[in-house]
């Protein structure tokens, strides 16, 4: 603890230490952050992320082994100055593979393959990551190309995420390597920070560890984070070792904010030194910087306030009596189009979910918080009226409340209620939820899934027997397993099976999401006209609720039973 009772910090905000916890997830290094997840979870490909010394590349990646999911096996390389045969046994010891002393490259690669489809019979991935990738040499590049070969007939078996610095992207460029070059899906390159991301990269930092509300804003004034952004030019390596010098001496000239003067000061101190040669040029050009600098900010500063009061008034009352109204104008030129121009752009564009807050009765800033949702995206429209709910549909490039529908619009545009419309509204989720539902999937709330589809199918067949009984037929009274085998479905028995599957089908696990589950939601999405996969996603959960919301008989109570 030097400086940071001083200033009243938890802890130093400007280590260069990787913290994942300090990163700053704004701009490209979201993007950035996005780009690695997608290689996280998605299969086949390399990805690519690219940027200078200093950029942050090293904590992109500890933030993403921070969101590995359960199901997926990392291995790290962090030192690829590696031959063949180590970089093979460092992938190994990452996956936990244990090899002979004497196994050659084709036995370790033999023993990953295992491994991998070890992995994918259990439903597990594996991702292998590779710092410093622009260590790595060419015969090794070559040897991870030569990874992405283990695969199924229907998808990779591992996906490998490469981290380097620029230099990485010419030796991929090489003639020899287009092959592992054209296997990249994704790639992203790191830049240095600009002027205002700069100073907010600094307030972010110091807000992290401040214990005083608001500090972060006024520790560095104004011109000390513009002379910071120009001494570093933006990485945020150089940016952190100045930015904590400066703090330093801050602390001992009992300072409680930093000045532009004070971090120049401090920078001489922590940049890298010159040859001798250029040390007479570099401390002139760093005082001419900060001068000039100072001097013109302090010039513009002063012709402001002397000449825009006595500039802006005359201005204005000038152009007022002189200028013609822009609407009048707009409407002499052309009064057709224009009017025209001004419904078309009125129409097309989006709502504001805030506009549904009144039939909530809730607050505007509170109409996308739990337990509501926003949601937008394709609906059938007769679902939509027949659940009563207000919400937003797109016909003929025109957005309109449900409510207020004119019919003979609707049969005008999409001629079948029934198809799809895009629709923007706020609903009420049953549960919380993350990630979609698939098959192999056990949560407590796929109940509720199970409860709403059965309902269901109860009211179809009760449509039916109330119009005719005589069409019920045995095939209400069968079971789900007899059913499948009579379409056709081939039921297996695993090894060792004591109990009778046709007992274990017909009493599968309401919190479950079996294949018979998936079976009827397919059919649900088939009957709604949405993209039939069998996952209940947000817009099948979506679809479910609102069909619920038109039957007064699916409002019964869902217990859900805990795992």
């Amino acid at each position: 603890m030097i400086y940071e009772r001083f200033f009243q910090l938890r802890q130093r905000p400007f280590s260069i230490a990787p913290n994942p916890s300090f990163l700053y997830q704004q701009g490209q290094y979201r993007e950035a952050l996005a780009a690695l997840e997608f290689g996280l979870y998605q299969k086949g490909g390399f990805v690519l992320l690219t940027g200078e010394v200093g950029t942050g590349k090293t904590t992109l990646c500890k933030q993403l082994l921070t969101q590995v999911p359960d199901d997926t096996e990392v291995a790290l390389v962090l030192h690829p100055q590696l031959d063949r045969l180590e970089f093979l046994q460092a992938i190994c010891d990452e996956f936990g593979i244990e090899i002979g002393e004497g196994d050659g490259e084709i036995k370790r690669i033999h023993l990953i393959h295992r491994f991998l489809l070890e992995q994918f019979a259990a439903g597990r991935n594996a991702v292998l990551i590779i710092d410093e990738a622009q260590h790595l040499d060419l015969s090794v590049l070559e040897l991870v190309r030569l990874l992405t070969n283990l695969e199924t007939s229907e998808e990779k078996l591992l996906q490998i995420i490469l981290i380097g610095q620029p230099e990485l992207n010419e030796r991929l460029a090489r003639y020899e390597l287009r092959q592992l070059n054209q296997r990249i899906t994704v790639r992203y390159h790191l830049k240095p920070l600009s002027v205002m991301n700069t100073a907010r990269y600094v307030r972010h930092r110091m807000a992290k560890v401040s214990l005083r509300p608001d500090q972060s804003k006024h520790v560095f004034s104004l011109g000390a984070l513009w002379l910071l952004h120009r001494l570093t030019l933006g990485i945020p390596r150089l940016v952190n070792v100045i930015a904590d010098r400066a703090l330093m001496a801050a602390y001992a000239d009992n300072k409680q904010r930093v000045s532009a003067w004070l971090l120049y000061r401090a920078a001489q101190e922590v940049l890298p030194t010159q040859p001798k040669t250029l040390h007479r040029t570099r401390t002139p050009k760093l005082k001419m910087v900060f001068l000039a600098s100072t001097f013109a900010s302090i010039m513009v500063v002063a012709l402001m306030l002397l000449l825009l009061p006595s500039l802006v008034a005359p201005s204005l009352e000038q152009a007022a009596k002189s200028s013609p109204p822009l609407a009048w104008l707009e409407e002499k030129i052309n009064p057709r189009e224009s009017v025209q121009a001004s419904k078309t752009t009125e129409a097309a564009r989006a709502p504001s979910y805030a506009q549904l807050a009144s039939y909530w009765a809730v607050q505007v800033r509170d109409v996308c918080n739990m337990p509501r949702a926003c949601w937008q995206g394709y609906l059938p429209l007769s679902l939509l009226q027949s659940a009563g709910l207000e919400a937003f549909v797109r016909i003929d490039n025109q957005w309109l409340l449900v409510s207020q529908l004119d019919q003979e619009l609707v049969q005008n545009s999409i001629m079948d209620a029934s198809q799809l419309v895009e629709a923007k509204l706020v609903w009420q989720p049953p549960f919380a939820y993350r990630e979609a539902f698939k098959v192999g999937d056990r949560a407590p709330f796929v109940g509720w899934i199970r409860k709403q589809i059965s309902q269901r199918q109860s009211r179809g067949v009760n449509q039916v027997n109330s119009q005719d009984p005589s069409l019920l037929d045995d095939s209400q009274t069968k079971s789900a397993y007899e059913l499948a085998l009579e379409d056709g479905w081939e039921v297996i028995q695993p090894a060792g099976q004591t109990k009778p599957i046709a007992n274990a089908v017909t009493h599968s696990s309401g919190n479950q999401f079996d294949w018979l589950l998936e079976e009827q939601v397919k059919q649900f999405q088939a009957d709604m006209g949405l993209a039939v996969d069998g996952i209940a996603g947000s817009q099948t959960l979506l679809a479910l609720w609102l069909e619920a919301q038109a039957t007064p008989q699916a409002y019964d109570a869902v217990l859900v039973e805990e795992p």
